[in-house]
């Protein structure tokens, strides 16, 4: 695992886009998964605690409560995909409201172990701008809302890494676009689908998903014409979906999580086991 110029990496992305190629960036929350991605292409693999719960077999929901040290689960991560993954970029998730953390630190702990940049997951500010919350006000007010996440990509511009945020409304999005986030996602829910997927009224309709995706790439470019558009989550689940959103949006990739590391594991051993189940003795 090894750093990338933040210069470099953004150039990549950049001629691939050129290309008419989606960006992809890809989950891993164990080792095999991010070796695998490596060898399958992915641009960029996305190591966060989220993706050590899903891999572990529980909903990646978990890993926005406190069951564990987020911050620390991505150095812990980092560390088993240090001698894995050869020359793809790797960036790491990082609670930007961790009160009992040096952040500029906590970059340049991660730069020196080869990340080459920061996502913003686990999130306090995220969750917290979704309509009804209850704990905004408060959060905002004692340092814990959106500005810790703007703090965030002016560190990373300061530190040389690369920033990709997940945005969770219009206005999270234009002020991570105003202060100069490299890669913006549209966050349009949890992933649906497999096992422990989201589900219910949480989940849109593609149609709406893929609506909400061009809204979003639409307001983000008005606002800085450089920043690269991703989006991710909701019915995102599988190519199938993933196509049909490149072919009515103007988006230009797609992280997946659920999408790449879980569902997909999920379905093949499923199919696997039941070849092997289908065998007769002599």
């Amino acid at each position: 695992m090894k750093y990338m110029e933040k210069a470099s990496l953004k150039e990549k992305l950049k001629r691939k886009i050129n290309n008419r190629r989606p960006v992809i960036l890809a989950g891993a929350g164990c080792g095999i998964v991010a070796r695998e991605e490596e060898a399958a292409g992915a641009d960029i693999i996305v190591a966060y605690n989220t993706g050590i719960y899903r891999m572990d077999g529980h909903v990646s929901l978990v890993g926005y409560r406190y069951y564990s040290d987020g911050n620390e689960d991505t150095l812990a991560l980092g560390r088993i995909l240090s001698n894995i993954v050869k020359y793809t970029p790797v960036i790491g998730g990082v609670c930007g409201e961790d009160p009992y953390r040096d952040m500029d630190l906590l970059l340049e702990t991660m730069k020196k172990r080869g990340f080459s940049g920061v996502t913003n997951v686990p999130s306090i500010a995220g969750p917290i701008m979704k309509p009804g919350s209850i704990f905004s006000a408060s959060a905002n007010y004692y340092g814990y809302g959106i500005e810790t996440e703007l703090q965030m990509i002016k560190r990373c511009q300061q530190h040389e890494m690369f920033s990709a945020m997940y945005s969770y409304d219009r206005s999270h999005m234009q002020r991570m676009v105003a202060a100069g986030v490299d890669l913006i996602s549209v966050h349009v829910g949890g992933t649906a689908g497999g096992t422990t997927g989201a589900l219910g009224e949480e989940v849109l309709t593609l149609e709406r998903a893929i609506e909400i995706t061009q809204e979003s790439y639409e307001l983000a470019i008005r606002e800085n014409p450089d920043v690269i558009v991703v989006t991710h989550g909701g019915p995102f689940e599988n190519p199938a979906a993933m196509k049909e959103c490149f072919a009515k949006s103007d988006i230009h990739g797609y992280i997946g999580a659920s999408g790449i590391e879980r569902i997909p594991t999920e379905k093949e051993l499923e199919k696997t086991y039941d070849e092997y189940k289908k065998l007769k003795l002599r």
